[in-house]
């Protein structure tokens, strides 16, 4: 892509990328030893376009190479729930029978929040100022984790209850619901 053959943009985006991996304290330095496996990083490049297919933004992402990862040392678990079809349309027929404003946002470095209970290591990746061979330790997730949506999650899900107030709907775990002066407010 044109991204991949601009040496000097591509720097900048994984410079803003690095700043939000550091910003997040995702990782400390570690010493190798012998019962380390460390999983190796790509980064992964992306051209963000609009609805009308105009180039909105660049972005580069830091990919751990999930595929590596072994059940047991790596990840135990990796289920991360979604929600349901139903209870979209549920939600959207209320929004439009009851006149509610839809509104839709998006977490940036979504997957930096989420504090992992496994100890994964990677080899630090190019252009973070680290030599070559220097282990990492992450303390919280990355992209391309197998259970980094397991993480996330997880993260939403205590803040959106504990901190929010939101009750979480017994039929569907990705819808919440607070009751409000002004009326409920539906969080999918």
């Amino acid at each position: 892509s044109t991204l991949d053959r601009s040496s000097a943009a591509s720097d900048v985006y994984k410079r803003q990328e690095l700043l939000s991996i550091y910003s997040n304290d995702v990782w400390r330095e570690v010493k190798l030893d012998s019962t380390m496996k460390p999983l190796t990083t790509k980064w992964v490049f992306k051209i963000k376009t609009g609805s009308q297919g105009q180039i909105v933004r660049f972005k580069a992402r830091l990919c751990v190479r999930g595929f590596e990862q072994e059940l047991g040392i790596d990840f135990e678990e990796v289920f991360s729930p979604v929600m349901r079809h139903n209870s979209l349309r549920t939600l959207l027929s209320l929004a439009a029978v009851h006149n509610l404003e839809v509104k839709q946002l998006d977490v940036r470095t979504a997957f930096l929040h989420g504090e992992l209970e496994e100890d994964v290591f990677i080899y630090a990746p190019k252009g973070a100022g680290y030599a070559p061979g220097t282990v990492l330790k992450l303390d919280k997730s990355l992209y391309g984790l197998k259970q980094a949506p397991r993480v996330f999650n997880t993260v939403l899900n205590d803040h959106v209850v504990k901190v929010m107030g939101f009750k979480q709907c017994l039929t569907d775990p990705c819808v919440y619901i607070k009751m409000t002066k002004s009326g409920p407010i539906y969080l999918a």
